[in-house]
């Protein structure tokens, strides 16, 4: 084998440098950040969605793929003070497969103290096959954060973590959109390691989803962006970042392969003073359990906490409300729903409307919806 033969491929990544080059690439992006920074946002809300349709006082979690349990712990301690009054106790499973991540989830567990009533359990198995994670259990929340792309078939893992969700649980996914280096890895992929089985987006997803009847999801967009300032300076950790984003060691790869890899993220990278930067936004899934019709909520990010809009249109009975003030008119014959929302803003209580209230509306029978928004400022219309 001539020495052009021998780099022709890179190497698949080994078990003793893929947890180094993953931190080091975890290190350099904000997902993660912005991934807590969601579930700190969002878990109130899901939890008292869920609050008011079980009887159970254990809140159940299982997560699929921890890793070193950096975002789990952040979950569990934004979990703690929404528990009451419905659930006294916590518990809270992680399944992960490799034995470095492992590791430090279970130091991470020791540098935290937790109450006797809250139950953290790291289990040395992974969920691809139905033999490695056994259980009966059915969870209120079944969260598969960054892991999907490590499963061959996606679609199945997302139809068993659904079959252990109880009735009234979510399953949250969080992964990376189309944008950023998963383009860049369509571009490269192939050529650097001979195959593209681990590129798998949000928009992957939504298809796979729609493929499948019944389930309703709501879908976040949340902002996140890759420091590839260390990728072109060719240091031993930009090389090692690389490396984890194409899934290969480009250490042992053709230069030149390199050099052509290196100019397509110089294409889509913006330069800054403080360095270089890739946007890659993230998705956030969450996909009911129960539910009586087939559809997709998008909902832009959102960093207010405050959650008021959303609680107001959950809690109301807003079938009632309509089906009071018409008479009983939508009962009879087609109709049209016009709604006016003055001031507006940017749309947060359309959001909630769309959400809680729309699907109440829709079981009348008749009609549709029409909405007419009013606000005098224009920027905040162009977002709603």
């Amino acid at each position: 084998m001539n020495h052009d033969d021998k780099y022709s491929i890179a190497p698949p990544l080994e078990n003793n440098v893929y947890a180094e080059f993953y931190q080091l690439r975890k290190n350099a992006s904000t997902m993660t950040a912005s991934t807590i920074e969601w579930f700190r946002n969002h878990l109130k809300m899901l939890l008292d969605e869920m609050r008011y349709q079980t009887r159970n006082n254990t809140l159940s979690v299982l997560s699929i793929g921890s890793g070193e349990g950096d975002i789990d712990i952040e979950i569990i301690q934004a979990i703690l003070p929404h528990l009451n009054p419905q659930w006294t106790h916590l518990k809270y499973d992680a399944l992960e497969p490799n034995s470095i991540h492992r590791k430090r989830f279970v130091e991470r567990l020791s540098e935290n103290s937790f109450d006797d009533h809250i139950s953290v359990s790291v289990h040395n198995t992974s969920f691809g096959m139905a033999d490695e994670f056994d259980s009966n259990e059915s969870y209120d929340l079944v969260l598969l954060v960054q892991v999907l792309y490590y499963f061959k078939m996606p679609s199945q893992i997302i139809q068993r973590a659904l079959a252990q969700t109880k009735l009234t649980g979510r399953v949250i996914i969080v992964h990376q959109s189309a944008i950023g280096i998963p383009e860049i890895q369509r571009q490269h992929m192939l050529s650097l390691k001979g195959d593209e089985n681990e590129i798998l987006t949000t928009e992957d997803i939504k298809k796979r989803l729609a493929q499948e009847s019944g389930y309703f999801y709501r879908y976040h967009n949340v902002n996140a962006h890759l420091d590839v300032t260390e990728c072109f300076n060719q240091s031993e950790v930009g090389l090692k970042i690389l490396s984890f984003c194409m899934e290969c060691d480009l250490r042992k790869v053709h230069n030149k392969k390199l050099t052509r890899l290196l100019q397509s993220m110089r294409n889509q990278a913006e330069m800054k003073d403080e360095g270089s930067v890739l946007y890659e936004p993230i998705g956030v899934f969450i996909i009911n359990k129960d539910t009586t019709s087939s559809c997709v909520k998008n909902i832009g990010e959102d960093i207010d906490p405050v959650d008021d809009y959303r609680q107001l249109a959950q809690r109301f009975d807003w079938q009632q409300v309509f089906s009071s003030l018409y008479n009983g008119h939508l009962q009879k014959t087609p109709t049209t729903i016009r709604l006016l929302d003055v001031a507006c803003g940017t749309g947060r209580w359309i959001q909630a409307f769309l959400y809680y209230v729309e699907p109440q509306i829709s079981q009348l029978g008749k009609g549709e919806m029409v909405y007419d928004l009013l606000d005098n400022s224009e920027s905040a219309l162009l977002q709603a």
